[in-house]
């Protein structure tokens, strides 16, 4: 795929990111190489609607993701949900990306763990219209997925990543990225208990958690 046809594609993964981990970072360098994309922009979630309000502050898991960013290109970031002081909805999210970036082919990477519960997101039939999805594989093996989910892939599944760049949304794909089996809880929880968690994410990350003393 040449350049003039990847500079389309605009990458966009979201989270917490408390802390953001290798976890986030690999499978999404891996996929975006497989389909050609040269840009992913990080989005830290404010007050996430599926789970617990992160116990850091948002200025120090922006300052993290800013940090996992500063040596690679493929990376950038955007604070416009830490801008909210509401729920995130991803809808929202890329309705407002959609409005800012309207020429570009928005490719929405998702772990196969969270793909899986996709029917319990707001308004989520509707992410297909301003969106593709690109699944990353994480903890697949235990991933079910529901008749809802596996109807969904039937319809909008595309194995050719060329595809992506005929339409601005709407189709599948399944990436095919190596599992790294670890979370933000994961190393949250070894930080704690004074287990080795420096693998696990960006050397300036790790920098910046021991400086900072967080999740001690």
């Amino acid at each position: 795929m040449s350049k003039v046809l990847t500079n389309k594609l605009l990458g966009i993964f979201g989270g917490t990111f408390d802390p953001i981990h290798n976890g986030h970072l690999n499978p999404v360098i891996e996929a975006a190489k497989e389909i050609g994309i040269n840009q992913v922009i990080l989005i830290p979630c404010h007050i996430p609607p599926h789970k617990e309000q992160p116990s850091t502050a948002p200025k120090l898991r922006l300052k993290m993701v800013e940090l996992a960013c500063e040596h690679n290109p493929l990376f950038s970031v955007d604070d416009r949900e830490l801008k909210k002081n509401s729920h995130s909805y991803t809808i929202e999210t890329l309705k407002s990306l959609r409005a800012d970036y309207p020429e570009k082919s928005l490719c929405f990477f998702m772990g196969s763990d969270a793909f899986s519960k996709l029917n319990s997101w707001h308004k989520w039939r509707e992410l297909m219209d301003y969106a593709h999805i690109i699944v990353c594989q994480r903890d697949s093996r235990n991933v079910v997925l529901s008749a809802e989910i596996e109807g969904l892939l039937k319809k909008f599944r595309t194995k050719n990543n060329r595809e992506l760049l005929d339409k601005n949304h709407g189709y599948i794909f399944e990436a095919a990225t190596s599992e790294l089996e670890v979370s933000s809880t994961d190393v949250r929880d070894k930080i704690k208990s004074g287990e080795t968690w420096a693998q696990h994410v960006p050397e300036s990350v790790y920098n910046f958690i021991t400086t900072h003393r967080l999740y001690q």
